[in-house]
């Protein structure tokens, strides 16, 4: 798949997906996951979702709590994580100290860069 170029580079969107899902894997609106193999999905999955998880304990503060207990190492398999990983609820957010402990550490740092607004999804039940 050929990457488009702006000025000579990836353009934003691109790098993001070359850091965080990996040059050769499709993105999730791509028609490529209708028609893989299941095994290679779920392989693929399982990577993708095992990064997002070491990710989240290691820099979100709320995960770093909640997934405390989780040894992300003993993952071997998507199945591995859904039944290791806790479920999250409603009440888990509800009593948090700060909506803030939702984001990384390094955004928490930089808010006096940052512009943020808080809304609903639409979703108050």
């Amino acid at each position: 798949m050929a990457e488009k170029k702006q000025n000579g580079k990836l353009s934003f969107f691109n790098r993001l997906k070359h850091q965080f899902v990996g040059a050769n894997r499709p993105l999730f609106d791509h028609d490529e996951w209708d028609f893989m193999d299941a095994q290679k999905r779920n392989e693929l999955l399982f990577d993708l979702f095992k990064k997002q998880f070491i990710f989240n304990k290691k820099y979100v503060p709320f995960y770093g709590s909640h997934y405390a207990s989780v040894d992300e190492e003993k993952f071997s398999s998507i199945l591995d994580c859904v039944k290791s990983t806790p479920i999250i609820r409603k009440l888990d957010i509800r009593n948090l100290p700060s909506p803030y402990d939702l984001l990384p550490k390094i955004t928490q740092q930089a808010f006096n860069t940052l512009h943020f607004h808080r809304g609903t999804g639409g979703t108050t039940g």
